[in-house]
């Protein structure tokens, strides 16, 4: 099973405690943000719940709104 998330760490552990085999996480904010700030702050939201999840053996998807300017750093 798999769910689509905010790359929330309470959003992860209730992921996980719902028996959940991976998340999808919502790249929404990030691919929004129009300041480079605001942007890098997103991106570092999605790198941590990236990392939370990994940690908690889920298998990790991002998603919403990506596209070619704004994946690399996803993807990376």
């Amino acid at each position: 099973m798999s769910l689509f998330i905010d790359p929330d760490g309470e959003q992860i552990q209730a992921s996980r405690a719902a028996g959940g085999d991976a998340v999808e996480i919502h790249t929404g904010l990030y691919c929004d943000a129009r300041a480079a700030e605001a942007r890098e702050a997103e991106l570092a939201k999605v790198q941590a719940a990236v990392k939370e999840a990994y940690a908690l053996g889920l298998e990790v998807k991002a998603g919403y709104g990506l596209h070619y300017s704004n994946v690399l750093p996803i993807a990376a």
